[in-house]
């Protein structure tokens, strides 16, 4: 890769922010197995506003912006597969099933340790 100058330097770090703050929420989850506090509707608007923005910056033939961006969109698309995942069929979704609400990540927490009776 060829940088023009320093302001696509730092148009290409600022651009791998994004994806890397995607990343450390993506790790959460993986490692709580939970989701519960993530939303659907930020996924789906966060989502289709990096494929809008995605879109834009290929017929620009912008690179400092695409290539983030695409993987950006990588990691939504794995975190929303992730939530639908936990959600559903995860090891904490027997609690929010019972008890017919979100719970938090303590609650689950001492749930799972409480002796069955």
């Amino acid at each position: 890769m060829v940088f023009d100058d320093a302001y696509q330097v730092i148009g290409f770090v600022g651009g791998l922010m994004f994806p890397l703050s995607t990343a450390a929420q993506t790790y959460k989850v993986l490692k709580t197995r939970s989701a519960t506090d993530i939303s659907y509707a930020w996924q789906l608007i966060f989502a289709l506003a990096h494929l809008l923005y995605l879109v834009y910056s290929i017929h620009f033939g912008l690179w400092v912006i695409y290539v983030p961006q695409a993987l950006e969109i990588v990691l939504l698309i794995f975190m929303i597969v992730a939530k639908v995942y936990f959600d559903n069929f995860g090891p904490r979704s027997k609690l929010t099933r019972a008890t017919g609400k979100s719970a938090s990540t303590t609650a689950i927490l001492e749930a799972e340790r409480a002796p069955d009776t």
